[in-house]
């Protein structure tokens, strides 16, 4: 028999604990292994499963044989009270409050009192929680009868009336209201699925805005989709018209916040003919704001307006005012990318104030990006830093995950234009965290770009160029015109960094002339042409690609320094 030296094995022993979560029962009986196993070995079977936990020892006394009987030892003792809630604490998910414990378990704070003292509860700050073995065993005991089914249902309820209460405070972005979704999350997502087993269209229709919302800050677009497609999939959706409608201009907003902007506009439509039999005014300004701002992303900058101007008279400040304030600033975006400063600075002035007057942080946030955007475009870089970094404290009190990432991809330009390329790589490498973890595959092309000019004052070119193949390879497959000619001005600047600057001016020459550039782009270019025009030895003429073939060149000419492409547009000189 091993003999157990702890000072020699202490990092093993902290090991096992550490993988029990400091249950006695697991405790007892993995030390019961030291007779034949060293704890490191304990420790490497116990991360390969809980079998060592479960398989019954007979050399061992059978109150040691395994964790069931370990577990039933310690249940003969409960009281039939403290039996009752402990089997019903069991359909939690991700630990529960106090208040949650007596309103789903009936479990008082005497009982949970007893239960902890016993070691089969456990608390950390305000949170409860069970111990995984535990809530198995203790779910075998609630068993599959009316116990479980009354339970479950009055757990589901619970949930959807807590997230039913937070819509307002969640779309506004206040901190406390997500965190509270933040804490409860995985008891929302068993209450949403009770919901869809049950067919329980009520329900999910009170908690669905929440959900949307909540995904939409927090950049868990992938996760929030899902959720809407499950519901979407369900009974509950096909005998709900409304419902349905609801769920479908949800997912749109989902999908277009991952780029998928021919999905959101189907869906969007979809959704948009459904709302017509039940005339529900929410889905219909969502699916308004999804289609105007899939074609603004495409450069549809006339329908975009279109769109948002419909959803602003659907949903005018005097009778929603949220939404109009949010209206008002897409509006300043189109008029912006039309190069109408002055009007997109009114406007977005307008909803800025109208965002702070209703409390609305999350709008207030995204204004204040959407604002130093503004001035950036306008070369105007103090007013941009300063907006900016207001947005950016905002986003990082409330947890605005995905308004944070456009920040400080925002920021990485700023610092960019004004030569201060270190912290320019910091808030790009810190936005591409975001924009990786979100799926926001638009901002990590954007970002990739400024990577092509950080590498470009780094004088690496082959970095340069694949950065930037990376890019507008996102780009082909996003779709997106302006992230396309992004692309190739950044394309023109490493032209001219290996000494062609007539290849460069022409591809900056047929940037600036193409229908898709928006009026910020068109200066940005066009100054760009004045900086090199002494460098030029003659006007260039254009050999006759299209914005799309010549992205794709870009793109694959990569690992051969785009010298088939640079002899091309020497070749009509």
């Amino acid at each position: 028999e091993p003999a157990l030296v702890p000072s020699v094995e202490a990092a093993s022993i902290l090991d096992i604990c550490r993988q029990v979560e400091g249950l006695p029962l697991a405790l007892e009986l993995a030390a019961a292994w030291t007779r034949v196993l060293s704890c490191d070995a304990i420790g490497a079977e116990l991360r390969q499963g809980t079998e060592l936990l479960h398989a019954v020892d007979a050399a061992q006394p059978t109150r040691h044989a395994s964790i069931e009987v370990v577990f039933e030892q310690s249940w003969r003792l409960l009281s039939s009270i403290e039996r009752d809630a402990l089997a019903r604490l069991s359909v939690f998910r991700g630990g529960f409050s106090a208040d949650a414990a007596r309103a789903i378990a009936a479990a008082s704070l005497p009982v949970l009192g007893a239960l902890a003292d016993k070691s089969l509860v456990r608390k950390r700050d305000a949170r409860i929680s069970l111990h995984p073995l535990v809530q198995q065993l203790a779910g075998l005991r609630l068993g599959d009868g009316k116990d479980r089914e009354s339970t479950e249902r009055t757990h589901a309820l619970y949930f959807h009336r807590l997230l039913a209460q937070l819509r307002r405070p969640v779309e506004d972005g206040d901190r406390e209201a997500l965190q509270s979704v933040d804490t409860e999350f995985e008891n929302c997502r068993i209450a949403w699925r009770w919901s869809i087993a049950h067919e329980a269209p009520q329900a999910l229709a009170k908690s669905a805005p929440t959900v949307l919302h909540f995904c939409d800050h927090r950049g868990r677009f992938e996760e929030g989709l899902s959720l809407l497609r499950d519901a979407l999939e369900s009974r509950a959706a096909q005998v709900d018209p409304k419902l349905g409608a609801m769920l479908l201009g949800a997912a749109a907003h989902l999908e277009y916040r991952l780029d998928r902007y021919a999905d959101a506009e189907a869906t969007a439509e979809r959704a948009l003919a459904a709302t017509r039999p039940t005339g529900d005014h929410d889905t219909k300004w969502q699916c308004l704001n999804v289609l105007g701002s899939c074609a603004l992303r495409l450069g549809r900058l006339d329908h975009a307006k279109r769109f948002f101007t419909q959803a602003l008279e659907l949903a005018p400040a005097s009778v929603d005012p949220h939404n109009a304030a949010a209206m008002l600033d897409n509006l300043a975006l189109v008029e912006k990318s039309m190069g109408h400063y002055g009007e997109a600075a009114r406007l977005s002035m307008q909803s800025l104030v109208e965002h702070r007057r209703l409390g609305d942080v999350a709008g207030e946030a995204l204004c204040l990006n959407n604002l130093g955007v503004l001035y950036l475009d306008q070369g105007e870089y103090g007013s941009a830093g300063a907006n900016l970094r207001d947005g950016l404290a905002l986003s990082d009190r409330h947890g605005l995950v995905s308004t944070r990432g456009l920040i400080l991809a925002n920021l990485a330009e700023v610092a960019l234009k004004t030569g201060d390329h270190d912290s320019a790589e910091t808030y790009a490498r810190r936005s591409l965290e975001v924009a990786d973890c979100a799926g926001n595959r638009a901002l990590a092309c954007w970002l990739k770009l400024q990577f092509v000019h950080l590498a470009l004052r780094r004088g690496d070119w082959p970095a340069a160029r694949s950065e930037l193949a990376a890019s507008l390879g996102m780009a082909i497959s996003l779709g997106r015109p302006s992230l396309k000619l992004a692309g190739i001005t950044c394309f023109a600047e490493l032209l001219e960094a290996q000494g062609e600057p007539d290849c460069a001016r022409g591809i900056l020459v047929f940037a600036a002339d193409h229908p898709s550039a928006s009026g910020a782009q068109r200066a940005e270019i066009r100054a760009q042409l004045a900086h090199w025009a002494h460098a030029a030895k003659a006007e260039p003429a254009w050999p006759g690609l299209e914005l799309d073939e010549l992205v794709h060149r870009i793109v694959v000419e990569s690992n051969v320094a785009h010298a088939p492409l640079i002899a091309a547009l020497r070749a009509d000189r």
